[in-house]
């Protein structure tokens, strides 16, 4: 067997190593993850996102600064993070496409801090609630997510 042979068969056994590096390895592997970090959060959050839409979007918010935080570490574009976060707007809080999709452009909005301070803040929560979730686990993250939807409920109350 020829050196050239030997890698290619090499190459073709182990290409699932090989495949880690690409990048659609590592959105697929974030929307995957994502879904499960969503789906375990809203299980244990108890917020009826169905009903009310300022939980949802508090959750939206929160989970776009995690999804933010994951994305920086593996420097992933904008937006591949702006498809997966209206991915799961539609697939898990029940958005249309287009209201995801707009949506989702605030969250990225408002990720400048002069753009929305509120919003602004909730997604920096998010972010620090992914470290949070590798530390202490999701009902920390669930606990976390409660409180910021009392901070928010509080500031409305106070401003009007």
């Amino acid at each position: 067997m020829t050196d050239n042979k030997r890698k290619r068969g090499l190459k073709s056994r182990f290409a699932h190593v090989f495949e880690r590096d690409r990048p659609e390895y590592q959105h697929k592997q974030a929307m995957v993850f994502f879904v499960h970090v969503s789906d375990n959060l809203l299980a244990q959050s108890q917020l009826p996102l169905l009903t009310d839409e300022l939980h949802r979007q508090v959750f939206a918010g929160y989970l776009f600064g995690m999804l933010q935080a994951y994305g920086r570490r593996l420097n992933m574009a904008q937006p591949t993070l702006v498809g997966i976060i209206t991915a799961l707007l539609t697939a898990k809080l029940g958005y249309n496409i287009q209201a995801a999709d707009r949506f989702a452009q605030e969250l990225v909005n408002a990720s400048e801090p002069d753009y929305r301070p509120a919003w602004h803040v909730l997604i920096e929560r998010g972010a620090a609630g992914l470290l949070l979730w590798e530390g202490q686990g999701m009902p920390a993250v669930s606990a976390d997510l409660a409180g910021a939807v009392q901070a928010l409920r509080e500031a409305r109350r106070s401003s009007s």
